[in-house]
């Protein structure tokens, strides 16, 4: 049985993004979970199962890239296609790359903060629908 209220684990390194986007989804309606960098995000991501991730990729410990990469090759379905939207300041790593590599979305820092959720809210809900169907 899924829990009434989304789970979304926040992949980010810098604290004051962390405790930002902690605050808008939780408002939301969202469960939040959070890591500071890329192994605790792929150890949480195991142990919590979340609906989403929301991935940093300038992340020490195991860049974002490394993450995104790693769960899409994870021999479980629930973790290779785990919903990953990629929020970066990052500009290195270019959106198409990012969204190559398995991301369901890319929004470069700042976003705005409506359309992050729709696109959160959007991702969530195809997930959710697809655990259904199983």
């Amino acid at each position: 049985m899924l829990n009434d209220r989304p789970k979304i684990l926040i992949v980010e390194d810098e604290r004051e993004m962390q405790l930002w986007l902690h605050a808008l989804f939780s408002q939301a309606g969202y469960d939040c979970v959070t890591a500071q960098d890329g192994a605790m995000g792929i150890s949480l991501a195991m142990r919590e199962v979340p609906d989403l991730m929301l991935l940093d990729l300038g992340l020490p410990a195991g860049s974002g890239v490394f993450v995104l990469e790693t769960l899409r090759k994870h021999p479980l379905e629930k973790m290779s296609k785990l919903p990953v939207i990629v929020f970066s300041g990052d500009k290195w790593f270019d959106k198409n790359e990012a969204l190559a590599a398995g991301a369901t979305a890319y929004f470069t820092k700042p976003a705005e903060s409506s359309e992050l959720l729709a696109a959160v809210e959007k991702a969530v809900a195809r997930r959710r629908s697809s655990v259904l169907a199983n």
